[in-house]
């Protein structure tokens, strides 16, 4: 297995794991899926995510230190990566390098990520400029 490790917030306290989506034809051996760990903040995404914030107050095996002294939440391979990358780069702040624009199916694959992740509000300056290109408005509950 291959894995890339992605620094969201240096000091993190957190590894978000995501499995690289493979090719349906690509015939690829389970000893070269790709996994990529996003070291996150704990703080950022409990404040930024509803249901982070109910994972981290319970007794889910996420809500325990490692042996690494990190949080540890794997979300199989159900998001696309680049997706995923930039959603948790807002949530941190990091939104330098943040596109101005994206393709339909990228707004997608966020749109899905912010519906599980009940990160709306943390999103929600970034939706409403993207879905402007497209001459969509949204306004808010």
């Amino acid at each position: 297995m291959s894995i890339t490790r992605i620094q969201i917030d240096p000091d993190g306290d957190t590894l978000v794991i995501l499995g690289v989506k493979q090719d349906l034809l690509c015939l690829t051996p389970p000893e070269s899926l790709i996994e990529k760990h996003f070291l996150c903040s704990k703080k950022y995404l409990t404040l930024a995510s509803r249901r982070a914030a109910k994972l981290f107050s319970t007794n889910f095996k996420e809500a325990s230190r490692e042996a690494d002294r990190l949080y540890q939440w794997n979300f199989g391979g159900i998001f696309d990566a680049e997706a995923f990358e930039l959603v948790l780069k807002i949530i941190h702040g990091k939104t330098r390098g943040i596109p101005q624009d994206v393709e339909l199916d990228l707004l997608a694959g966020i749109a899905s990520i912010v519906d599980d992740l009940e990160c709306y509000d943390a999103l929600s300056f970034f939706s409403q400029k993207w879905l402007l290109e497209y001459g969509w408005t949204y306004t808010l509950p």
